[in-house]
C-alpha cells in the first residue's frame, strides 16, 4: 500500500485508540514514531545548493522539509493532503509532498500540480519533478529559468533525476516499456537545457542462482558518484538481511561494456555473470576483468534478459524472438535451447482482442495487469495442443516489483496461489507448472489470488512437453 495512505491510516488508528482510551503511552509513542518516520521518507533529491530545514510543527499537520533560495524566491516542499483526481481504489485525501515558493512580499504559491518528488537548482534555474500524489510515478521534469514564473517541460514519464557538476541532468524513465529498444532500461543524460541527450548507462541483470550472485543495476533510486552510478537492489538475502549493492561506470555514450563492480554482500564467488545491452558478460566482482560470452547484436533484437543460470548454463531469451543458452565459464558457443514449444502466445494487441477480460483485468503495453484486488478480475484465452498428455508444462512469463501471487485454471483444474518472485520490473523471468492438457484447445484462466495485493504483469505463455 502506498506509504502516504499508510501514514493516513496509522494516524487514524492512533486517534481512534487514544479517543477510546485503549492505547498505552508506550504504544502511543511507538505509533507516533512510525508516523514521523514515514513522513520523513518523502523523497527529494540531494542538492549542492544551500538548504535549510524547519522543525516539524506540533500543532499542525503541514511539514516543511527542504528550502532553496533562488534570487528573491524561496522554494520549499511541504506535506499537504489531497487525492488523485481519478483515483478509484482510494479516493480519500492523503498526505503528499507539494512544491511551494514565496517571497518576503508575497504569500506562498503552490507550484506543483501533483506530488513533487525531487527538486534542485542549477545556474539559478529551478528543476523539479511533478507526478502522481500517492507514488513517485508518471513524473514530468520542469525548469523555471531565472527571473521567470513560467515553467518549461523538459521530459515526461520519468521516475528520478539528478543534476551533476552543474552541467548535466541524469534521469531515468518510470518503466521499462518507455522508449525505443533499450532506452527504457537505461540511465540517460542531457544538458541543463534538455539538449544533447545520450544513454549514460545500460541496466545489468542476472537472476538468483546457486553459483553466482544476483546482479541488478537499475535506475530507480540511483545516485551518481565519481563518474559511477550507484544502485542498491531491493532484493535482500534472507540469511544475511543485507542488500546487494553495485556501481557501474558511466559512458559517454554507454555501450553496455562499462565496468560493473559488486560492493555489497556476496556468496564468495569472485565472478559474476550478467547481461547488459545486447551482451552476456562474465566479469570479476571487482571489475578488474571482463569477458564477453555472447554478443547478440547480430540477432537484430532489442532487449535480452537472462531467465536462469542452472547446471553451469546461462539461459537467455528475447520475448519470443529466440531462446538460447551458453556455458557460464566462457568455454562454450551459443546454442539454441532444446525444448519443443507446441503452442506459444505473446500478448499483442491482435491476440488480446480475442481474449475474455472480467473485472479490472486490462491489456496495456503488450501485457495484462489486474488493476484491483478482486476475485472478479480474470482473463481467459485458449492454447492449442497437438496431443493429450499429463506431463505438459505451462511456462508463464511475467514481471513485478515485489513477490506476488496468482491462481491459474487449466480446463477447470485450479493451480492456486502460485508464487511469482520479484523481478524488479524486468521482463524475461517465468515460472513453470506441470499440467494436463487435452488434444485441441485448452482453456487458460488467470485469476487474482487473495494472498497478494495485486497480481504480477503477464505477457507470454508457453505450453511445453
Amino acid at each position: 500500500m502506498k506509504k502516504f495512505i499508510t501514514i493516513l491510516l496509522t494516524t487514524a488508528l492512533l486517534l481512534a485508540l487514544t479517543a477510546c482510551g485503549r492505547v498505552s503511552q508506550e504504544e502511543h509513542d511507538r505509533l507516533q514514531q512510525e508516523i514521523d518516520e514515514l513522513r520523513g521518507q518523502i523523497g527529494v533529491n540531494d542538492s549542492s545548493a544551500q538548504t535549510t530545514t524547519t522543525p516539524v510543527a506540533t500543532d499542525k499537520p503541514i511539514v516543511t522539509e527542504k528550502t532553496i533560495q533562488v534570487g528573491e524566491w524561496t522554494y520549499f516542499i511541504e506535506t499537504v493532503e489531497g487525492a488523485e483526481e481519478e483515483e478509484q481504489d482510494y479516493p480519500f485525501p492523503y498526505p503528499y509532498p507539494a512544491l511551494f515558493r514565496s517571497s518576503k512580499d508575497n504569500e506562498k504559491v503552490k507550484i506543483s500540480v501533483g506530488g513533487c518528488w525531487g527538486f534542485d537548482v542549477a545556474n539559478d534555474s529551478l528543476y523539479y519533478l511533478d507526478g502522481l500524489k500517492g507514488d513517485q510515478d508518471h513524473c514530468s521534469l520542469y525548469i523555471i529559468p531565472p527571473d521567470s514564473k513560467e515553467k518549461i517541460k523538459l521530459e515526461s514519464e520519468l521516475h528520478s533525476f539528478q543534476i551533476v557538476d552543474n552541467q548535466y541532468i541524469y534521469f531515468s524513465y518510470r518503466h521499462t516499456t518507455v522508449g525505443v529498444g533499450n532506452d527504457g532500461f537505461a540511465l540517460h543524460r542531457m544538458n541543463l537545457d534538455g539538449t544533447e541527450r545520450i544513454i549514460a548507462a545500460y541496466s545489468a541483470y542476472s537472476p538468483v542462482s546457486v553459483d553466482y550472485d544476483r546482479v541488478y543495476v537499475g535506475f530507480k533510486g540511483f545516485e551518481i558518484r565519481d563518474n559511477y552510478v550507484v544502485y542498491r537492489s531491493s532484493y535482500s538475502i534472507e540469511e544475511s538481511g543485507e542488500n546487494f549493492e553495485y556501481r557501474m561506470e558511466l559512458g559517454s555514450p554507454a555501450t553496455g561494456l562499462e565496468r560493473v563492480e559488486s560492493i555489497g554482500y556476496g556468496n564468495g564467488n569472485e565472478w559474476i555473470v550478467y547481461n547488459s545491452n545486447h551482451y552476456i558478460i562474465r566479469a570479476r566482482k571487482d571489475g578488474s576483468e571482463q569477458i564477453i560470452l555472447d554478443d547478440m547484436s547480430d540477432l537484430e533484437s532489442y532487449y535480452w534478459t537472462i531467465s536462469k543460470i542452472e547446471d553451469g548454463w546461462i539461459y537467455y531469451d528475447n520475448q519470443n524472438r529466440g531462446n538460447y543458452k551458453i556455458l557460464a565459464d566462457g568455454t562454450g558457443q551459443r546454442v539454441t535451447e532444446e525444448y519443443k514449444t507446441t503452442s506459444s502466445i505473446r500478448l499483442t494487441a491482435t491476440a488480446s482482442s480475442n481474449w475474455l477480460y472480467t473485472g479490472d483485468a486490462v491489456f496495456s503495453n503488450d501485457s495484462v495487469r489486474m488493476m484491483s484486488r478482486s476475485a472478479e478480475s480474470t482473463f481467459t484465452f485458449s492454447m492449442n495442443s497437438t496431443q493429450f498428455t499429463d506431463n505438459a508444462k505451462l511456462r508463464v512469463y511475467y514481471n513485478s516489483d515485489v513477490g506476488r501471487y496468482a491462481t491459474i485454471y487449466v480446463n477447470g483444474q485450479g493451480y492456486f496461489d502460485l508464487s511469482f518472485p520479484n523481478t524488479d520490473w524486468v521482463w524475461g523471468s517465468y515460472i513453470e507448472i506441470e499440467i494436463s492438457v487435452k488434444k485441441g484447445n485448452n482453456e487458460i484462466k488467470v485469476c487474482w489470488s487473495d494472498l497478494s495485493a495485486w497480481s504480477p504483469d503477464f505477457n507470454k505463455f508457453e505450453l511445453l512437453y
